[in-house]
């Protein structure tokens, strides 16, 4: 993102209010600058399962939380294994988070001074819900999807997952 137009939502806020409330700063997300300050908010959007491995992304999250000013809060979105796995999926382009990944990564969270919640409720009440859809098949496109909740990628089946966090005060 270059500038501020994307998230423009003048029925809430102004383009000037927004930009005197808001700060855009691109960063590398496994090279963080030390100097970069600290935020109310930080938001990732099914990011940290692209940064190079498993635990990469998780440790970016760990970073983002010494970011953020007590009380703020860090919302990141990302995949989560629907499959039953011995250890993470790493398909090297992503990886595939599984419950006991981010069971054990909120103790981790708790040890940097950061309370998080997790719904670990996948619904498949509906036939949407149990709808998987194709994109990636066996390394060759599908093909395309309308909206799904559901994706094969490699040997998994996947869903997006929320990580809610707030750095103590």
């Amino acid at each position: 993102m270059k500038d501020l137009t994307g998230l423009s939502r003048r029925h809430l806020i102004s383009d000037d209010d927004l930009a005197s409330r808001v700060t855009l700063c691109n960063v590398d997300m496994n090279d963080v600058p030390a100097d970069i300050g600290t935020f109310d908010v930080i938001w990732s959007s099914c990011v940290i399962e692209h940064l190079g491995s498993p635990e990469r992304g998780l440790d970016f999250v760990l970073e983002s939380c010494r970011l953020l000013t007590p009380g703020g809060l860090a919302v990141h979105t990302t995949e989560l294994e629907l499959t039953r796995r011995e250890s993470t999926a790493d398909y090297g382009h992503c990886a595939v988070y599984r419950l006991q990944d981010l069971r054990d990564f909120a103790t981790r969270l708790a040890d940097v001074g950061c309370t998080s919640t997790f719904n670990f409720t996948v619904p498949m009440d509906t036939p949407e819900d149990r709808w998987i859809s194709l994109l990636i098949v066996e390394g060759e496109s599908a093909p395309p999807d309308v909206a799904h909740l559901k994706l094969a990628l490699g040997e998994s089946v996947t869903t997006s997952f929320g990580l809610l966090i707030r750095r103590l005060p």
